[in-house]
């Protein structure tokens, strides 16, 4: 698992690039499985999330906000790269 060094640029969105749950990781063979994330602010401002129930969709939503809080308070981020602007 890498940890980067939190980088807050101007532009509103949040990029972040093999991101790992570290708090809720799941482990198999000593393997964590990374995510993703791209949301840029262009022209849409609500993004839905969905799937059936009890599939992960607060632990998601949750580790991105701890993510953007752990960049603003400048704390390593558990991610290969990653880009947050500001939110609000």
């Amino acid at each position: 698992m890498n940890y980067v060094c939190p980088t807050i640029v101007s532009n509103p969105g949040i990029h972040i690039k093999k991101w790992s749950p570290s708090s809720c990781g799941k482990i198999f063979n000593n393997t964590f499985y990374t995510q993703s994330i791209v949301f840029i602010r262009y022209a849409t401002y609500v993004y839905f999330i969905s799937s059936p129930n009890i599939n992960g969709k607060s632990t998601y939503v949750r580790q991105i906000v701890l993510i953007v809080i752990l960049a603003y308070i400048e704390s390593f981020i558990p991610a290969d790269e990653e880009s947050i602007g500001l939110i609000d």
